[in-house]
């Protein structure tokens, strides 16, 4: 899977390679998390069309079924016909028909058959043609298309906040981003300053991946319960305590944690970061909290060290299954909070995944953790992908160092040789 971006944010053009493992360096503000924020905003659009469908066809029903109890109620004293009333309230009417495919004809049949009330003919047929309409909804063909370019745009949204177009400089012509499965196109999208303006989608199957998990800071673990009670886009009310979508998608995963941990065994060949940060962490649904548990004593999740959170948060998604094949998982910066000896771990951690199956994508800033996960995937013969980003006058560029990686890590290193050397010249 391939990604191309011109003119999106920061980024004036690059291609990013996703298979295996995808390793994106550079240094702060250089666009290394539109990527991943990109990947996992089409993933979970795509994923999600099923849930977007139903629902679009559910506002639809209620819209209808609310009219027509309105217009009903016009006719025919409905406090008169406690059955008629009951049939044709909104509530009631709306869950019937989504768990009762005869519920329509049901309706017919008392309209036509009732000796409850005397119906006059015109109103008969004012009801039968609203159940018809009702029925027409229901049996309508979906349109996936539509559906899916809507869910793409909202999450665009929720993790960008509109701000697709890039700011403070000059671009001829529109932003694209474009995604091929080696000879063949899967999706293009287009937009300007005022939004999304075309969407081409050629293939059903996507992406190819049932989900995708994007791990940002690991204080999404002490704030689990804000982010609780927050909205995202994807919410009917979004316009308080709004969230990006990753953030409230990775506090759920790692609350549903609890149910899943021994429903997948960790394979032997993994590294048990439980065993590194001694203890385990876990969400306790008791105390609503994260707890990390080390047998003598357990840690409330504000006590609990941020290195170890990092570590934590990984060793749940691993423990609750969400780094498999189908799953795309997203570290932006992890190595951020960990000591040089953890980045290490946590690097053949990810290659140890990746080995077994699961498709990642790093971002980094440091050297340790480049050199790591350049070193393990090679002694591990990992497909992999490595690209620097580099920062012109007129924006952001990504390179492919794939075949040589050492001039990108010595330059992450590089600030500390010039600061020995700034030291040292002074004596």
């Amino acid at each position: 899977m391939e990604l191309s971006i011109e003119n999106f944010g920061l980024i004036v053009q690059g291609s990013v390679k996703v298979d295996g493992l995808t390793v994106i360096a550079g240094q702060n503000d250089s666009g290394k998390s539109t990527v991943g924020k990109i990947f996992f905003s089409l993933v979970k659009a795509i994923s999600r069309y099923k849930d977007d469908l139903e629902e679009d066809k559910n506002i639809k029903l209620k819209y209808i079924i609310q009219r027509n109890y309105l217009s009903l109620r016009r006719q025919v004293n409905l406090s008169e016909y406690d059955k008629l009333k009951e049939l044709f309230h909104p509530d009631y009417f709306l869950k019937d028909v989504l768990l009762n495919h005869n519920s329509i004809n049901e309706r017919r049949s008392y309209i036509d058959s009732t000796s409850e009330i005397e119906l006059k003919n015109d109103v008969k047929k004012f009801i039968h043609r609203k159940l018809d309409s009702i029925e027409k909804i229901l049996i309508e063909p979906t349109d996936k298309k539509s559906v899916i370019n809507k869910a793409i745009v909202k999450v665009l949204y929720s993790e960008f906040k509109g701000e697709l177009y890039p700011l403070g400089r000059d671009v001829i012509g529109d932003s694209i981003i474009s995604i091929k499965d080696g000879a063949s196109k899967v999706l293009d999208i287009k937009f300007d300053v005022n939004g999304v303006t075309c969407i081409n989608f050629y293939d059903d199957l996507g992406l190819g991946y049932q989900d995708a998990t994007f791990v940002d800071s690991p204080t999404i673990i002490q704030y689990h319960d804000l982010i609780e009670i927050s909205n995202t886009v994807w919410d009917e009310d979004s316009s308080v305590f709004s969230v990006p979508l990753h953030i409230k998608d990775l506090s759920n995963k790692l609350k549903r944690s609890v149910f899943n941990i021994d429903l997948f065994s960790k394979l032997d060949s993994l590294n048990n970061l439980s065993d590194i940060y001694k203890g385990q962490l876990q969400y306790n649904k008791d105390k609503a909290d994260f707890i990390l548990d080390r047998g003598t004593h357990k840690v409330s999740s504000s006590n609990v060290a941020t290195g170890i959170k990092s570590l934590g948060i990984l060793d749940l998604l691993i423990e609750s299954g969400l780094c498999g094949q189908d799953n795309l998982l997203i570290l932006d910066e992890p190595e951020v909070h960990l000591h040089p000896k953890w980045q290490i771990t946590y690097a053949k951690t990810i290659c140890d995944l990746v080995q077994q199956g699961a498709n990642i994508i790093v971002t980094t800033h440091s050297p340790y953790m480049l050199e790591a996960l350049n070193g393990y995937s090679r002694i591990n013969e990992l497909d992999s992908n490595f690209y620097t980003t580099v920062i012109r006058d007129n924006g952001v560029e990504f390179i492919d160092v794939s075949n040589n990686i050492e001039p990108v890590i010595n330059d992450l290193a590089a600030p500390i040789f010039e600061l020995h050397e700034e030291l040292m010249s002074g004596f």
